[in-house]
């Protein structure tokens, strides 16, 4: 199967496969270029996340995909005005470049297969006012013993990161029926989205995720086991595959 299907469908074989063939240590480089100050055991399951990262990273480096390959230290502070509405202050956050345009593209054409992939985990999205020319990407995400859930989604303007757990790891969730990430964190993220799209005050809008800024010359469209290329992915093409289970011969 693709690696988009296996991603949209969580199958954690494909990514312990995947791990295993790049190196457990480019893992580690290439999550600390996206700014994950946590530390992170350099072991064949990283790719699974076996190691705690905060909401806090994991929000700032999901970002690097939307701002073309560009990871910027998030802040908590946009901005500060007197009690005029002058700005007198407003951050100059650190940036630098952690994967190349064509990456972040396809990495986003990786996260919108969470919704567009056959039994995708993120299909539980489609019963939230969140659409309508809209396109949103995501990731679940459970631990072991279902102790924690995490949902991590994006839009054009938007990145935002649930976690539901306990400080303490003892806690865990007592069944899978509410204990993963598609049950219990995807649905804050749903409802969150409804409540900012509705609010006239956040300049939030709905719409597609910006065009490639780079020419794409990495096949990504598998229709039929064999590669397509951008430059003769069709519209039409793309739509046939809408609903098709993709093999790789």
């Amino acid at each position: 199967m693709t690696l988009r299907h296996a991603f949209g469908r969580s199958i954690n074989t494909v990514a312990a496969q995947l791990t295993e063939k790049i190196g457990w240590q480019s893992v580690a480089h290439y999550a600390r270029k996206m700014g994950i100050t946590s530390p992170l055991r350099e072991v064949p399951s990283i790719g699974l996340g076996s190691s705690d990262v905060s909401l806090y990273d994991m929000v700032g480096a999901y970002g690097t995909f939307v701002n073309d390959g560009v990871w910027i230290e998030p802040n908590f502070i946009s901005r500060i005005e007197d009690k005029n509405g002058k700005i007198i202050f407003r951050p100059n956050p650190k940036r630098s470049r952690a994967m190349t345009s064509e990456t972040a593209f396809l990495m986003i054409h990786m996260f919108k297969g969470g919704l567009q992939e056959p039994g995708g985990t993120s299909g539980a999205l489609y019963q939230y006012d969140i659409f309508g020319n809209n396109e949103i990407g995501g990731k679940t995400g459970t631990s072991s013993g279902h102790a924690d859930g995490w949902y991590m989604g994006l839009t054009k303007d938007l990145v935002a990161g649930v976690w539901v757990g306990g400080d303490d790891l003892a806690i865990h969730f007592r069944t899978g029926d509410i204990g993963e990430g598609s049950k219990m964190a995807l649905p804050i993220f749903g409802i969150f989205m409804e409540n900012l799209y509705k609010d006239p005050e956040v300049d939030i809008q709905k719409g597609a995720f910006p065009k490639a800024s780079v020419k794409i010359v990495k096949p990504y469209w598998c229709p039929t086991g064999k590669v397509v290329r951008d430059s003769v992915a069709t519209d039409s093409l793309r739509q046939s595959m809408k609903d098709s289970v993709i093999i790789i011969e």
